[in-house]
């Protein structure tokens, strides 16, 4: 085909618009010949097996002070209070809803809550007070908190 070119492994491939979540890379432009760069080292990266960036959400981390959440937000993994002096709050109130793809770390190593008034909460495993000598306390009044995985009180963390 005319817009074929071969790849480095020597495989053909396709110019055009590939849709990442974070941007769009152009293939080829309109001006006929010209390439993109970017899209042309991805390519080269793929054909070796190399793995491309990760689409997925980023991470939510509180380590200080409140932070609310009263709409809808999707994160990979929810820490609140990372280190050891940080005492955070994490507040999901009337119509917000937190959707983590991993986990919720309430108190991974230092003081952290969780308190949900009216909104949902979802994630793989709950952890709450994680690792030894953290603080952690979960709340909910109102509202729903749902593990798809377990959910592990005042335990230390697991090893990998």
């Amino acid at each position: 085909m005319k817009n074929q070119r071969p790849a480095a492994n020597g495989k053909r491939w396709r110019s055009g618009r590939i849709a990442t979540t974070r941007a769009s890379l152009v293939g080829a432009s309109s001006q006929r010949g010209r390439r993109a760069a970017p899209l042309l080292a991805l390519l080269l990266l793929a054909s070796e097996g190399m793995a491309l960036p990760s689409a997925e959400a980023a991470d939510l981390v509180v380590d200080s002070g409140t932070t609310t959440i009263s709409d809808t937000q999707s994160y990979g993994t929810t820490i609140v209070a990372t280190s050891a002096s940080d005492t955070a709050t994490l507040a999901v109130t009337t119509s917000g809803t937190l959707t983590n793809s991993g986990d919720l770390n309430v108190g991974l190593s230092g003081n952290g809550k969780l308190t949900v008034s009216g909104g949902s909460v979802t994630n793989g495993e709950g952890w709450v007070g994680r690792d030894v000598g953290s603080v952690g306390s979960a709340t909910v009044s109102s509202g729903t908190w749902a593990n798809s995985g377990l959910l592990a009180v005042a335990a230390p963390a697991r090893s990998m």
